[in-house]
């Protein structure tokens, strides 16, 4: 991903209230889940569907559903080794065939529920 990222990439992550500047800020930030190393990775099986991608202009949204087994702790919720799901929206302004800024949105609220069952 690193080289579609302009230098000074702007990133607004809505879910985690995280904002910044550039690549490292942005990995930064990334969810636990997909930083979490082996052998016990948050979450197993990852996978990311992009359902819609729509451009016009410098603009590109991508409406997106993860899915995984919940096997790591997240949010003081202990593995249930149950399969997650969960929507999400990325809107990216592209500027020199670079990302130069990406807001990204997922439905925390529903993740919470899953994790705890409900």
């Amino acid at each position: 991903m690193k080289p579609l990222l302009a230098r000074a990439t702007t990133s607004r992550l809505i879910s985690s209230n995280q904002s910044g500047k550039g690549w490292r800020n942005l990995s930064k930030h990334l969810s636990p889940a997909r930083r979490a190393p082996p052998p016990s990775p948050i979450f197993t099986t990852r996978h990311n569907t992009i359902e819609d991608l729509i451009a016009e202009g410098d603009k590109v949204v991508a409406r997106l559903t993860y899915r995984g087994t919940h096997q790591g702790e997240l949010f003081g919720q202990p593995p249930t080794g149950g399969k997650i799901e969960r929507a999400g929206l990325a809107i990216f302004t592209i500027k020199a065939g670079k990302i130069a800024e990406v807001w990204v949105l997922g439905d925390l609220r529903g993740l919470w529920r899953q994790l705890a069952g409900s």
